[in-house]
């Protein structure tokens, strides 16, 4: 009867994994931009994409094709303006990757910064200081249960691929993982206890 009820268990639990469909992203891509909505009353210009809300002054950011990651679409962001990043219901996000850079790379001198400020839900933050040249991938350690992320920079700048992981969908991962392992060892221990016995 125990070993069924871990048996149970252990299926249960590769059920979660298969059904949680491991620790999926929200990705902003730009690829097939939406509607920015403007509020009139405020002037904070609003762009959600894939559970992601973008939000900053309205025409001090915007959308372009062609200029992305592959020759693809991209937010850009104008010098000086604060560009904040939000989980569309306001949960809390982790942020793991991202792509950036300047929007003109016609100039090879050309550079800039990029401050990246993360606000974590239960307090505390989180600073990178990327340097703009041509676009590229930047993965951020640590940059988990945030409820809010600005981009600030001192020129126009590209952002792409911004990836986004569920924190609930990690912890259900883990949790199924946990649960796998437990079951393992539990199994692996009865089953020498079987074998020893003498029968």
């Amino acid at each position: 009867m125990k070993l069924m009820k871990q048996t149970f268990y252990g299926l249960a639990c590769a059920t979660a994994l298969v059904l949680g469909g491991g620790a999926h992203a929200n990705l902003a891509t730009f690829d097939h931009p939406k509607v920015i909505e403007i509020d009139n009353n405020t002037g904070v210009a609003t762009y959600i994409e894939n559970g992601l809300r973008f939000s900053g002054t309205a025409g001090f950011y915007g959308l372009l094709d062609g200029v992305g990651s592959g020759g693809t679409g991209a937010l850009f962001g104008v010098a000086g303006s604060p560009l904040l990043l939000m989980a569309e219901g306001g949960g809390l996000f982790n942020l793991a990757s991202l792509d950036y850079g300047l929007f003109d790379t016609s100039d090879p001198l050309a550079t800039g910064t990029l401050q990246v400020h993360g606000i974590r839900g239960g307090g505390g933050s989180l600073d990178e200081i990327l340097t703009l040249g041509g676009l590229k991938s930047f993965s951020f350690q640590g940059w988990t249960a945030l409820k809010e992320v600005s981009f600030f920079a001192d020129t126009v700048f590209l952002l792409d691929n911004v990836n986004v992981p569920e924190p609930a969908s990690l912890a259900l991962v883990g949790v199924a993982l946990a649960g796998l392992v437990v079951t393992r060892r539990r199994n692996t221990s009865v089953s020498r206890a079987i074998a020893r016995s003498p029968g």
